[in-house]
């Protein structure tokens, strides 16, 4: 079995109230460990380290996004082999992944919905230099 890292990006959201949706989760099915995980307040919001039987994507992103009532970013490395992110901050939607046919053949729409938007992050995330930060947006 290889690494899985995901943490969960809350823009704007105090430290104690990111943790209480990640505590809110927890029982979701989703498979997450309280006492691995890790939770640190940066000038941007609260990211979490997020320790879970699986990775959990979107679904994982927009439960988190649900119960903080708040933005959230789940970022993703699998393996090694590819990154990506999924997105929600309320209307907001956005993904994204290195290699969107990792598990298997995906249609052309499903690799448009997962080749990003720097747009839609832009507000709630210091991004300076959208056209810059699109060359890492490459499947």
């Amino acid at each position: 079995m290889g690494v899985f890292l995901q943490y969960a990006i809350f823009p704007g959201c105090d430290e104690a109230d990111a943790w209480e949706a990640v505590k809110a989760v927890s029982g979701a099915g989703f498979g997450v460990d309280l006492s691995k995980c890790r939770c640190a307040k940066s000038y941007e919001g609260t990211q979490v380290l997020l320790e879970c039987d699986e990775l959990g994507f979107a679904p994982l992103a927009r439960a988190l996004s649900d119960a903080a009532v708040n933005s959230v970013m789940l970022a993703y490395i699998c393996d090694g082999d590819f990154w990506g992110y999924d997105f929600f901050g309320g209307k907001e939607e956005a993904h994204f992944s290195t290699v969107p046919d990792y598990f298997g053949p995906v249609t052309q729409e499903e690799k448009g919905r997962l080749s990003g938007s720097l747009e839609a992050l832009a507000g709630w995330f210091p991004t300076q230099n959208i056209p810059a930060a699109k060359c890492y947006l490459v499947h």
